[in-house]
């Protein structure tokens, strides 16, 4: 269990050892992801369902790869931004 209210995905959650770690250094950095950021990511891993059979690692880079195509040129979320959004959407804490 990990406490995440500061990145504002919920009180206490079941997460992986790895998840934890990502939400950890998150934490440490000060990093918070933008609702827009957030909500453009969780579209986009839930878009396909197909990279669900993947490990987490490759999943988030999944993801991150099509989110910097689609914001381009706009700057896109980095991929720790991503990472904790996915932790969220595996501890089902992204409406």
């Amino acid at each position: 269990m990990v406490v995440d209210n500061d990145l504002g995905l919920g009180s206490f959650v079941p997460i992986t050892e790895e998840d934890r770690e990502v939400v950890r250094k998150a934490r440490m950095l000060g990093i918070k992801v933008a609702p827009e950021e957030r909500d453009a990511i969780a579209a986009i891993a839930e878009e396909h369902d197909e990279w669900r059979q993947l490990s987490d690692r490759d999943r988030d880079m999944r993801v991150f790869n099509a989110i910097t195509r689609a914001w381009y040129p706009r700057a896109a979320p980095s991929l720790l931004d991503v990472r904790v959004v996915m932790a969220a959407l595996r501890a089902g804490r992204v409406a």
